[in-house]
Formats: structure tokens, sequence, C-alpha cells
């Protein structure tokens, strides 16, 4: 789905989208071939890695719904040069499993080709994430496959 050439604003398309729930029109604005990459250990979250085309992104932001109950998702574009965007997120949300309150800030980093995301790097805190998951997470739910080799 091309909505709009113009990087920045194919990535606050993108960010708002998400922010609705909205998982399909999230996915269409991913290339066929896109790349997602989570900055973080596995021991802070199931989606960590490398997920590489629509499927496997779709495995990874399932399992983000899935897990965390979003209260708050505020992305804020700090800066575009050419097809990279710079995002940082305010995020505030509850532990499905636990009940518990998980508040952070991460980053992310798009690049965007002829009006589509090609590469989303996220950015977190990962000794945070694992401590929390280690105090809280106990049967936090299925895993959600895993991530490419490539």
């Amino acid at each position: 789905m091309q909505l709009y050439s113009d990087p920045r604003a194919v990535v606050a398309t993108h960010n708002a989208v998400w922010e609705a729930g909205d998982l399909e029109t999230t996915l269409s604005m991913f290339a066929e071939d896109a790349i997602f990459m989570v900055h973080a250990t596995p021991e802070g979250t199931q989606h960590a890695g490398l997920w590489q085309g629509r499927e496997q992104i779709r495995g990874a932001l399932t399992y983000l719904r899935n897990t965390v109950e979003y209260i708050l998702y505020r992305p804020r574009i700090v800066s575009c040069e050419g097809e990279r965007v710079y995002v940082t997120i305010e995020f505030k949300s509850r532990h499905r499993a636990s009940g518990e309150r998980l508040d952070f800030r991460f980053r992310q980093e798009f690049t965007v080709q002829n009006g589509l995301i090609t590469r989303c790097d996220e950015f977190y805190d990962a000794a945070m994430l694992a401590a929390f998951m280690r105090l809280f997470a106990a049967g936090s739910g299925p895993a959600v496959g895993e991530p490419s080799d490539t």
C-alpha cells in the first residue's frame, strides 16, 4: 500500500495506524521483503532479532499486541535525512500476563523507498526489559517463531 512518497509522511502514517491498532494497514506499509530489526535481547522480549518479510514481521507485531496493552504510544519524528527517518517513542503499557505497568522510551530508524518501509530498526533499553521480564513475565504467552538468520 503506497499512500505517500515522502518518507516523513510514510512514517507518520505508519505510526498513526499502528497506534490505532490496525495491523493490516501497518503491514501493508512495509515492502514485501522489508526488514524489521529489534535491538534487544531475547531475555527482554521474544520479538528481539531480525524479522524479514511481511509474514515474519506480522508475527513480531502480533506478539507485541498480545503481550502488552497499549496505554500511550506517542511517536515524535526527530529528523529526516533523505530516505531515513528517525523517531523517538514515548510508550506506556500494561503487561497483560502480570498486569504490571511498563513505561519507557525507545527509538526507531526507518528507511523508506518508493513509498514503502524497507527497513525499521527499533532500539530498546535491553537491560531494563530483561529485568522486567525476569520479575513479571512468567507464563507470558506463546513464542512468536524464529527471527531470520539473514
